[in-house]
Order: structure tokens, then sequence, then C-alpha cells
């Protein structure tokens, strides 16, 4: 009892020395007076119950001050994505996943980007605003104009999330929920899966699986043959505007911005508009009939949006961890379209994978670690790690491709006097020449500055 009074007292003294003391209380949660709130503190609540209440409070207000900062120094781009910058995949992957496996190593110059992306250290040092050379459009410098730009091809980024959350995430999950037989039953741009457009190399998902039909009252009972996901790749949010930055509280949806970016993703995917022709029987099928061919064989599309700080959509995150989605019947306008989004949220798709993988795990494997490392105690913390870490690497090579495409930026012109904004010093610019290869320039963009070991 000592020692758990002992703790709670540390846990007491944490908060005192983080916020003012008539406040504590109300964290606390009592509604008597302050000496007997900390006698009940210190002698009545369990250690979890003052960690978490102390944690939360901690939080909300971190979160706070950041904001106001963001919002007292003009950061537009930063408030803009405030729910994405904080999302805590990223973190994850560059801090808590496993070193043992070489295989998860980060190259130094990816580590320190998405470090300074993270820390919100801008990637481009100096003063004053910048303009695209290739877009014409303002260039921040925190790297999300690189996400938005559309001479920054995304494929090579979509491609390489696509196959990592096939071979790491897929074929080690799914199988301990039966869903699938084994790792082998996981699917990578399936041909053939539209009944009447057999001939044709359309490919619907991005990755599939069939659904094993197990039974068993721990696992998943899905009338469904097939569930596929579409992996696409969102822009940062657009910037807010100095009016909206002079607000004095600004609202969750103007600080949630990268919300709307992943809904109108998931929306896009399921308003197709490329069809296809059966060149041998002269079928031809529109894009959204070819979404209703998927919905009547029992074929369920999930569209698996990613923001440029690893935060999923709420299908995808749905299929995963069990979140709320929002019904985008409203904003879809084909037929087709509607029945597959109302599928695609329905209970005939598995939900909260990651939940039901961690207590089969630990029902059949106590004590053992799914991750093969003290880290990676449960498959929850283990796929996060994965997310992060796809995270770190593909977004960070987009990065960088982005800066060997685009070159420098411009310094801003006045449009009023035509001056040039000499605030901005284009020494301290990264310097990338435009025919290098990814690898070479890499290593020479100057505006990083920080040698840190692999990661």
């Amino acid at each position: 009892m000592s020692s758990v009074r002992t703790v709670r007292s540390v846990l007491y003294v944490t908060l005192c020395s983080y916020m003012k003391h008539e406040n504590v209380s109300r964290v606390i949660g009592y509604q008597d007076t302050a000496t007997k709130k900390l006698a009940f503190h210190l002698n009545k609540s369990s250690v979890n119950t003052c960690r978490e209440r102390i944690k939360e409070e901690v939080g909300h207000r971190t979160r706070g001050y950041i904001k106001f900062a963001w919002q007292h120094f003009k950061q537009n781009s930063s408030l803009a994505n405030f729910s994405d910058i904080l999302h805590p995949n990223l973190a994850q992957g560059m801090l808590d996943m496993p070193r043992l496996n070489e295989k998860y190593h980060l190259e130094n110059d990816v580590f320190s980007i998405m470090l300074k992306r993270k820390l919100r250290l801008p990637l481009y040092p100096g003063k004053g605003k910048l303009k695209c050379p290739k877009c014409k459009q303002n260039f921040d410098r925190f790297g999300d104009h690189l996400f938005r730009c559309k001479p920054c091809n995304k494929s090579q980024m979509h491609d390489g999330w696509r196959d990592g959350c096939e071979k790491i995430v897929c074929k080690e999950i799914l199988p301990l929920v039966k869903l699938i037989k084994n790792e082998n039953y996981t699917e990578n741009e399936e041909e053939k899966l539209i009944p009447s457009l057999q001939n044709t190399n359309i490919k619907p998902f991005d990755l599939s699986f069939k659904v094993d039909k197990h039974i068993g009252e721990a696992y998943y009972k899905s009338p469904l043959q097939r569930i596929g996901f579409d992996v696409t790749m969102t822009q940062a949010a657009q910037d807010l505007s100095n009016e909206e930055l002079s607000q004095s509280d600004l609202t969750s949806a103007q600080t949630n911005g990268i919300a709307l970016q992943l809904l109108d993703c998931e929306v896009d995917k399921f308003n197709r508009d490329r069809g296809g022709t059966d060149k041998k029987t002269n079928v031809t099928l529109s894009g959204d009939e070819i979404i209703g061919e998927l919905t009547n064989s029992h074929q369920a599309l999930i569209p698996w949006s990613i923001s440029p700080y690893g935060k999923f959509g709420d299908l995808s995150s749905r299929f995963w961890y069990g979140t709320n989605t929002i019904d985008l019947s409203s904003v879809i306008n084909k037929r087709h379209a509607k029945s597959a989004a109302k599928l695609a949220r329905s209970n005939k798709v598995p939900s909260g994978v990651l939940e039901r993988a961690d207590k089969l795990w630990q029902h059949k494997h106590p004590g053992d670690f799914f991750g093969r490392s003290y880290k990676s105690q449960t498959p929850t913390i283990y796929a996060n790690q994965i997310f992060g870490y796809l995270t770190c690497l593909h977004n960070g090579q987009h990065i960088i491709r982005g800066m060997s495409t685009i070159g420098n930026p411009l310094p801003y012109i006045n449009e009023n006097d035509m001056e040039i904004d000499n605030d901005t010093d284009m020494n301290a610019l990264p310097t990338v020449g435009d025919s290098e290869c990814v690898h070479d320039n890499a290593a020479t963009l100057d505006s990083l500055r920080t040698h840190m070991p692999s990661a």
C-alpha cells in the first residue's frame, strides 16, 4: 500500500508542476473541498486512474499550447494540418520500431527529413514567401506543397505503401483472425475480378483477399466473397487564410482540414470514372457499372486513403481499428457508388480487426511478443509501428524525389512593386540537380544539416 501511495504522490507532484494547483482537483475529478480531494486522490484512487487523468489533461493542454503558438506566429499550413501533424503513427515509426531487423533501418536523409517534418522545422531555411517554379503556386518551407504539386508524381509512394501493407501487415494480421487461411492468400492488383470483363486487364483493387469461411465464435463471419483495398495518397490540407487566423479560437474543422482530404479521396474511389470494354465479348461497362458488378458479386471496395503524416481515412480506420465512419451517400452522385459506399461501412465488412487480433494472440500465445520484440507485444502495436515505418520511408522518399523534381523554389515577387523579397536567403535553399538520381542527391541536401546515425 505504501508503494502505491508513493506512486500516487509522485504523479500528483508531477501534475502540480505542470499546472496551477486550483485546477488539479478538476482533473482528478472530485467535487469536495480541496483537502478531501487531495486525501482521496492520494489514498483511494488507483494508480492507473491517476495516470490516465493526468495524461489526458497534459495532452489536452499541450495541444492547446501548440495551436496557440502556431496561431500567434501565423503558421497557416501547420494549423491547417494540425490533426495530421499530431497523429502518432509517424513518431511510432521513427522511435518505437524495433531496429534488430536491418530491413527496418531508415536512411539518414529520410530520417532527418521526417524528424523535421514531425517537429515542424523548415526543410527550406530562410524567411519570406516562396513560389513553386513548376506550378507557380505558393510554396511552404515545411514540404507540404510537395504533396500537392502535380509534377511531384505520387506513384512510387503509392506502390511502396501498397506492397508494404500487403507483405508486412496483411500477411501477418489477416491469418491470425482467420480472414484468410495463410499468408499466401493475399493478392496484389488481381485481374479478372469483374464478371462481365473477364478478358481485360482491369484491376479494381490494389490489394485484396478472398474471405475465408471459417467456423468459430472467435472469428469473423462475412457473406462477402472478397474484400479489396484501393490505396490512395492525399495531399496536404490547404493553408488557412489570414481571415481565419485572425479568429480568437479556431474551430476543430479548421484545424482538421486533412479529414476532408481523406474523405474526398474515398468519394473519388467510389465515383469511378474509367470504364472498360471486353474486346472478345464486346461488352462495355462504365466506371459506375464496374463498381456495381463488384458489389453484386459480393466484393467490397474499401478506399484506403493515407495522409502525408500517415493518418488513415474513415473506412480503412474502421476496418483496422473499429472507428466510426461518416455516411458518404449524400456526397456520392452515382447509383452503384452509393451501394458500394454503403456496403463498405456495413456489418458485412469486418471492423476492428487489430483489436480482435490482440485478443486472439493473447489467448493463444500468452506472454509471447507478436513482433518478436518487447517493443511490439501485440498485433496493434506492431501494425502501428509498421504503418509509421511506411510513412517515414515512402513519404520521406517522396519528399526527396519532389525536391529533385522541383529544384529551388523561387522567392516571392510582390505584384504591386515587382520587387523580390530579400529576406529569403537563396544560398540556404537545398540545391538538387534535376538530372541527378534520388540516391545521389538525397545525401547532398544542404538544408538538412543534420548528421544522425542510422535510425
